[in-house]
């Protein structure tokens, strides 16, 4: 009976202490690159993060703790969503100009064509002679739109 006694009385101590612990325990709370929220024993090193203390509260200051949460979890979102956005504006920026370089490059090899040559090849392949008020206009605009794409 006194062992009994003694096994019940440390489960209790036990569980009691693995209560204490539990309760007093710490997790973080963060957006990923994807923003999705994600929980974790450890704090992220790159990021901002929310701390999560698992603590038994009353009633009013739970509710408080919650809108607090709210507003952060709701500010990690807003700035998940504004990486988002610049990352858009920037993928545009690129596109944007490795068009103007794919257009420098054409300008720069139509300068070439109509300074060394009078014959040149036309989109449905045929093959046409250039009279000089032509080439010279066609000369013209290929240097504008080196002008304008490469610098």
């Amino acid at each position: 009976m006194n062992l009994k006694n003694f096994l019940y009385g440390s489960f209790l101590i036990f569980s009691l202490t693995a209560t204490s612990v539990w309760a007093n325990s710490v997790s973080y709370k963060w957006l990923d690159d994807d923003g999705n929220i994600v929980y974790s024993q450890t704090p992220p090193r790159d990021r901002q993060y929310e701390t999560l203390r698992t603590k038994s509260t009353s009633g009013n200051s739970s509710s408080r703790s919650s809108r607090k949460e709210s507003a952060a979890v709701k500010s990690l979102e807003e700035g998940a969503a504004a990486r988002k956005e610049k990352e858009k504006e920037a993928q545009k920026e690129a596109d944007i100009e490795k068009k103007r370089a794919a257009e420098c490059e054409k300008a720069k090899k139509n300068v070439e064509t109509f300074t060394i040559y009078r014959r040149v090849q036309k989109t449905d392949g045929s093959v046409v002679r250039l009279d000089d008020n032509e080439r010279a206009r066609l000369l013209k605009q290929a240097q504008d739109d080196v002008e304008n794409f490469c610098n």
